[in-house]
């Protein structure tokens, strides 16, 4: 079942693994305004808003294939934290097609 732990994280400073990333879509991170932070022994750490909502919980372990560690950060941090973490993969993507178009 679910890993469920009620710490605050100063998720402004956390930088996530792009393998964590990878498993969620930005669209999914954004409706559900939770953050994938990093993958250890097969669990996922990830960082929400509401670690009441088991469904949810229970359908992103579905989702992604691994068990869910859940941990609090506020609303607003998350926000912050997607744009930062997503935007970031879409400038490191755009990097890289350059990269392999000038070779």
């Amino acid at each position: 079942v679910t890993g469920v732990q009620t710490c605050a994280l100063p998720i402004c400073h956390i930088s996530s693994q792009q393998d964590a990333i990878n498993l969620i879509g930005e669209s999914t991170a954004r409706k559900y305004n939770v953050l994938p932070i990093k993958i250890e022994n097969n669990r996922l750490q990830l960082a929400g808003t509401d670690n009441d909502d088991l469904e949810l919980i229970q359908t992103l372990e579905r989702t992604t294939g691994h068990s869910i560690d859940f941990v609090l950060g506020s609303a607003e941090q998350i926000e912050k934290a997607i744009d930062r973490e997503y935007g970031k993969t879409l400038g490191e993507n755009i990097s890289e097609a350059i990269e392999v178009a000038a070779a």
